[in-house]
């Protein structure tokens, strides 16, 4: 990431990415789209995407596709460690295997 969080050929600031994601969490909380901002990183937003790919209906094999796991495995495991379970995913692979 370059200047203003777009590509280019000089990375942006060590702190840029966590200063401009505080900010976009405390836009969020000022127009209560957020009840709390603490504990929040950048990262944590992967695990709202994948409860909420689930929730929706996205198949096994598209969310372990965006997520770039290996196998149906690692997705499963993954959703599990934050407590979703989809026995989709595992009626999947007793279907596949």
């Amino acid at each position: 990431m370059g200047y203003q969080l777009q590509p280019g050929p000089e990375p942006c600031g060590h702190n840029t990415i966590r200063r401009t994601h505080l900010k976009v969490l405390r836009q969020l909380k000022e127009f209560d789209l957020l009840t709390d901002i603490e504990n929040k990183s950048f990262y944590s937003w992967k695990d709202t995407a994948a409860r909420d790919m689930i929730e929706e209906g996205v198949n096994a094999a598209a969310l372990m596709k965006h997520f770039r796991h290996a196998s149906l495995e690692t997705t499963q495991k993954y959703l599990e460690s934050f407590g979703v379970q989809n026995n989709r995913i595992k009626d999947l692979k007793s279907k596949i295997f």
